[in-house]
Order: C-alpha cells, then structure tokens, then sequence
C-alpha cells in the first residue's frame, strides 16, 4: 500500500523485503539530532558538519572494504563474461527447495479444504535466477548447492516474509500476485452467499428492482449477522462485528458476475435483478 504498485508489478520483483520501523533508542536519538541540527543557526550548524566530516574521512576506507570504482568495475565484468549453468546437485537442490516451499502452505483459517499458495513456478524462477547471481558473485561457471541453499534462505527471509498473512500465520503468495489472501477470498464468497440469501432466498426476500448502495447492504449484513443468522463465522460470539467496505463491494461484484445485480461504481448503488 506504502509503495502503490499494483499486484502484478510487485510479483515480478525476485526479492521483496519488508522495512519495518521498529523502536530504536540509539538509532531514534541519532536522526532526532539530525533532524534538530537543520535548524541550528549557520555558524553553528557549519561547525557540527565540519566535525561529521571529519568522522567520515576515519571511516573512508577501513581494512577489508573495496572502493565503489572497484565494485562497479566487478559487477560489469560478472554481468558480461561469466554465465554460470546449474549443475546436477545444485538441480535437485532446486526441486527439492520449491517443493518444501510449496508444502508450506496451511489450510485457510475458516475451515475451508483450500489450502493457501505458498509458492508459483514464478518463485521457482526468482529462485534460479538468485542462485545464478551467487554464482556469478564468485566469478564461477557452475551453480553449486550452497547457492541455490543460500537463494532459499533469502526468499523465506524476504518474499515469503512479507506474503505471511499476519491474521493466520500461513505464507499465502497471492497476498503478493494478487493482493488478497485466501482468508480474504473465503470471507468475500461467503458475504456472496449471504447476499444472495438476503436478497433472493430468505423467506421476507422481495427485493427484485430495488437500489441499495453499499453503505445500506453492510448494515443489513451486520443486522443479519448480530441476529444470529452468521454463516461467514465473523460473528463468534463477538458484541462488535467488522465488515469493511471494499469486503462488500466485492461480494456484490461477485453477484454482478451471475447478472444478479448490477453495480453502479459512480455512486456505490446496487440494482438488484433477481
């Protein structure tokens, strides 16, 4: 949501890492300071500055760190000479490593006999890929085991960090391809099957030709809910009951799909047609 790149851009990218900003005194003191000192008066903020640069020229060049001219001249030679193949054992390595990440996915959270997709032959690829950069890393031709274990690690510790459903703890990769879980997918067709039992169903139902907007069709579903007919297990016992909008505007579309209803975007109204 941060970035707004669409799902189908965001599931192209190898690696994905989540940047969290998590509490930190040390590092929280040192960008108060800095943040502080852009308002520090000319001279004194010239003084502070001579004194960071001074650190830095320290620190330039330490034992064991290569300059950027070096780094750039490195990649450029890897990028354009050396293309190392997957071997043998770095090949059964592949296949055993996606089908440990495939099995990884759990069943939904509301009982449903789908299970969530916790790898694509789309990270089967990023993993090829991973494992030939190590290898080009080393300047070598032939893609070793130790890379594509390596290449593992880094997806589990990236991409399928951030796919992680948060609400259930299963990594679901559509979180990433295509920005709703299975969670979310179960929930939407259960709201579906509500509506189509409120509107078409359920004894009192005579609502062929009526306009609901969006707003008023989430307050019957809680109505619905609170009253004890909840088939979408949101309820639970619970006196507050959450259901989001963009959760009902896509039950309707749902419905919209088997000409039941029909949606009017513009104005978040719903024609009903029976």
């Amino acid at each position: 949501d941060n970035i707004k790149l669409p799902p189908t851009l965001l599931s192209r990218f190898d690696l994905i890492y989540l940047i969290l900003d998590k509490p930190n005194p040390d590092a929280d003191r040192r960008l108060a300071r800095h943040l502080v000192s852009l308002y520090y008066p000319e001279e004194d903020r010239n003084g502070q500055d001579d004194e960071a640069l001074d650190r830095l020229e320290n620190l330039s060049n330490p034992a064991g760190l290569i300059s950027q001219r070096f780094l750039r001249d490195f990649i450029m030679y890897a990028r354009n000479n050396v293309f190392p193949e997957v071997s043998p054992a770095a090949e059964e390595v592949l296949v055993q490593s996606y089908l440990a990440m495939r099995n990884a996915g759990g069943r939904g959270a509301t009982g449903g006999s789908h299970k969530t997709i916790s790898a694509t032959p789309r990270q089967l690829e990023s993993l090829i890929r991973i494992s030939q950069a190590l290898a080009k890393m080393r300047l070598a031709d032939t893609v070793l085991a130790s890379d594509v274990h390596e290449a593992t690690r880094l997806m589990q510790v990236a991409t399928q960090t951030a796919a992680t459903d948060p609400r259930t703890g299963t990594i679901d990769m559509d979180m990433i391809s295509t920005g709703r879980t299975q969670l979310d997918r179960d929930m939407v067709l259960k709201l579906a099957d509500l509506l189509r039992e409120m509107f078409f169903t359920s004894p009192s139902a005579n609502m062929k030709g009526q306009r609901l907007t969006v707003g008023q069709i989430r307050q019957a579903i809680i109505r619905n809910m609170m009253s004890g007919n909840d088939s979408t297990g949101r309820h639970q016992g619970s006196t507050t009951i959450n259901v989001s909008m963009n959760e009902v505007e896509d039950a309707v579309r749902e419905l919209e799909t088997e000409e039941l209803v029909q949606y009017l975007e513009k104005t978040q109204t719903v024609i009903i047609r029976g």
